[in-house]
């Protein structure tokens, strides 16, 4: 399945096929989502509007 390109995946998630299933789908939400926070966090660091939190981003 880590072959799959995303309009594959999305193409076969929306098959009655039982894999890829809501577990799958699931795993790459989170993982869209922990890169999100990562960009941010990464957006973040070294800015003087943020300097309160740059510790806690550099973590």
């Amino acid at each position: 399945m880590a072959a799959l390109d995303l309009r594959q995946l999305l193409t076969r998630l929306s098959t009655s096929d039982p894999v890829p299933g809501g577990g799958s789908a699931a795993a790459l939400a989170g993982a869209m989502g922990a890169s999100l926070v990562s960009m941010v966090a990464a957006l973040t660091v070294g800015r003087a509007e943020y300097a309160e939190a740059d510790a806690l981003a550099r973590q």
